[in-house]
C-alpha cells in the first residue's frame, strides 16, 4: 500500500445546482439547491509545482481502479521526464492532423533531391490511401485498414468516379477497372516509405505496417510488353522514311522526324521523357554519344549513352539541315504517337503493290506492327517503352558482352530488373541454342 504522501487515484468531488425537481441550473438561480457528489472517474492530484501555485489536477479518464493506477504511473513517469528536460514529442505529433505529417515528409523527401514529378506522384497515391483508409491522424494506421484500402483500389482503381466512368470499358476483356496487382504494390511500397519516415523521426514508436508484403503480380497483369521484331522495325521506318507515299504529320512532326527520334530512342534505351528532353547540345556526335541530364533520368543522375556512328551521322545531317528534334511528344502517354504510326506501317505493309493472295493472306494474319497481340498469359503491347525493351534484348544478345557492361548501358537501379525484365531472349537465339542439343533418337 502507498504512503498517505504518495499520490494515489482519487474521486473528486462534484458540486452541482439543481432545481427541487432535479433540474439542472446555476447556482445564482432562484431555489437553486447544492450539491455534492463522488466523481465515477479517478484523477491524479499533485502538490503546485512552483511555491505558492496551485494543486494540479489530471483526470486519468478511468472509473477501474486497476486502469487508472496505470495511468497514474505513466502520468508521473512523463512529468518526471519533463523535469528532466526529456520531451517525450511523439504524444504532441500524435495529436496532429496526418496532412500535417504528409506535407513535411514530402518536404523531407524533395530535400534529399528528389524530382517534382516523383513528388506529385507520391503524394497523390500516399493521399488517395490515407483517404480511402480513413486515417484522421498517425495513430488511425493499421495493417487491417489499409489492406482494406488496397482491396478497394483494386476493385474500384484510383481516379474519381467521374473517370472511372469515362473509362469503363475501355480495357482489354476480362480486366477490371481498377489497379493492377503491380500498381497496389507500388501504392503499398509508397506508403511504407511514409510510416518508415514517422518511425525514424520518433514521430510513432515502431512502424505499423511493418511486414507487410506485396501481392503476387504475375497473377493480374495488366500491361506487359514484348519486344518488336526485326521485320516490325524495317516495316515501320519503310513508313515514316518513304518519299513516295509521305507519312502523315502527327504532334507537328513529320514521318522522317519521328523515325529519327524512335532510331536514337532504341539505339541509346531512352525514355519517352528523356527523348523529349533532349536539346542539339545534349549530342557529342564526333565521339557517338548523347547525354541524359539529371532532370531527366529516372533515378536522377548524368548519363552518357553511346550510340552508333551512323546514327550520329544522320544526327548531324538532320541539325545541320535545321531539323527540329522531339519536344512535341505528347508528355502523357506518348505511346499514342506510336500507336498509330504502327496501325499506318502496317496498312501500307498490306497494300504493297506486288504481293499474291497467299503473302497477303499470310501478313494479315500476323501480328507485325499490332499494337496489342493475344497471348496465353494475356494481351501483349508494343509502347514506346517497348522500344527501350528492344534496346536491352539486342545489346544482351551481343556477343561476348559482360553483364556489368549491359547493366550499365541499361542505366537500372537493379540488376534483376535489366535480366529479369528487360533482356528478352531472343528467338533466333533459343532456336539456335536449342539446335546445338545432340540428336537422342
Amino acid at each position: 500500500m502507498p504512503k498517505k504522501s504518495e499520490p494515489r487515484p482519487r474521486h473528486v468531488t462534484v458540486i452541482r445546482y439543481q432545481l427541487r425537481d432535479g433540474t439542472r441550473c446555476k447556482a445564482s438561480d432562484p431555489g437553486a439547491i447544492k450539491t455534492k457528489t463522488q466523481s465515477d472517474a479517478y484523477y491524479l492530484h499533485l502538490p503546485p509545482a512552483k511555491k505558492g501555485g496551485k494543486r494540479r489536477r489530471f483526470p486519468l479518464d478511468t472509473s477501474d481502479l486497476a486502469v487508472a493506477w496505470k495511468r497514474l504511473r505513466d502520468k508521473l513517469a512523463e512529468l518526471h521526464r519533463d523535469e528532466l528536460g526529456i520531451s517525450d514529442d511523439s504524444t504532441r505529433q500524435a495529436g496532429r492532423p496526418i496532412g500535417d505529417h504528409v506535407d513535411e515528409w514530402l518536404a523531407a523527401v524533395v530535400a534529399g533531391g528528389v524530382g517534382v514529378e516523383r513528388e506529385r506522384l507520391l503524394r497523390s497515391r500516399v493521399c488517395r490511401l490515407i483517404s480511402l483508409a480513413g486515417w484522421k491522424r498517425i495513430t488511425d494506421v493499421k495493417k487491417s485498414s489499409c489492406l482494406a484500402a488496397l482491396a478497394q483500389l483494386q476493385r474500384e482503381g484510383a481516379d474519381s468516379p467521374k473517370k472511372r466512368h469515362r473509362s469503363a470499358g475501355k480495357g482489354t476483356a476480362g480486366q477490371g477497372k481498377g489497379i493492377s496487382a503491380q500498381t497496389r504494390n507500388h501504392y503499398l511500397g509508397h506508403v511504407r516509405q511514409f510510416t518508415s519516415w514517422l518511425t525514424d523521426e520518433g514521430r510513432l514508436p515502431g512502424d505499423p505496417l511493418a511486414g507487410m508484403k506485396g501481392v503476387n503480380v504475375e497473377r493480374d497483369r495488366r500491361h506487359d510488353r514484348r519486344v518488336p521484331e526485326d521485320l516490325e522495325v524495317r516495316v515501320l521506318f519503310d513508313h515514316l522514311q518513304s518519299t513516295t507515299c509521305p507519312a502523315p504529320v502527327r504532334c507537328k512532326m513529320t514521318g522522317p522526324q519521328r523515325a529519327l527520334g524512335y532510331a536514337v530512342a532504341m539505339c541509346a534505351g531512352l525514355r519517352a521523357g528523356e527523348l523529349r528532353r533532349l536539346t542539339p547540345a545534349s549530342f557529342s556526335l564526333d565521339s557517338g554519344d548523347v547525354r541524359v541530364s539529371a532532370r531527366s533520368d529516372k533515378a536522377g543522375r548524368k548519363r552518357v549513352q553511346a550510340i552508333p556512328r551512323w546514327l550520329a551521322e544522320k544526327v548531324r545531317v538532320w541539325l545541320a539541315g535545321g531539323g527540329e528534334l522531339w519536344s512535341r511528344f505528347p508528355a502523357k502517354w506518348p505511346g499514342r504517337v506510336l500507336q498509330a504510326d504502327l496501325a499506318c506501317a502496317r496498312e501500307a505493309w498490306l497494300a504493297e503493290d506486288g504481293i499474291s493472295g497467299e503473302e497477303l493472306t499470310r501478313r494479315k494474319e500476323s501480328s507485325v506492327c499490332c499494337y496489342e497481340t493475344p497471348s496465353e498469359d494475356g494481351p501483349l503491347y508494343v509502347d514506346f517503352h517497348a522500344l527501350r525493351h528492344w534496346y536491352v534484348t539486342q545489346v544482351a544478345a551481343t556477343d561476348g558482352i559482360s553483364p556489368s557492361t549491359l547493366f550499365a548501358l541499361s542505366r537500372h537501379v537493379d540488376p534483376a530488373m535489366t535480366l529479369g525484365v528487360y533482356a528478352a531472349a531472343k528467338r533466333e537465339g533459343v532456336r539456335a541454342a536449342v539446335e546445338q542439343l545432340p540428336d537422342l533418337s
